[in-house]
């Protein structure tokens, strides 16, 4: 989305001040990037680490809560009759 928005700016002096009624046939990006650019790369690997680093506490809950899953899988029914009968 960042690639896609930064490259629908064509010049800013048309969305900043549009009464300058500057050419409008000129179609090429401001400031052209693609997926490869530096800072897109750089912000997807400090994003993936950061999602890395905070994943462990929650996948440790998980794992944690794990041991009492078969606590919610018993038929609620069955146990109701068998506490309090009929």
């Amino acid at each position: 989305m960042i690639v896609q928005s930064t490259n629908k700016v064509f010049n800013l002096e048309d969305d900043l001040m549009p009464f300058l009624n500057k050419d409008k046939e000129k179609k090429n990006p401001n400031f052209p990037i693609t997926e490869d650019f530096e800072w897109i790369v750089e912000a997807k690997r400090q994003i993936a680490e950061m999602v890395e680093q905070n994943i462990k506490g929650p996948l440790e809950l998980i794992e944690q809560y794990k041991k009492f899953e078969p606590i919610l899988n018993v038929d609620k029914k069955a146990l109701l009759k068998e506490l309090f009968g009929e």
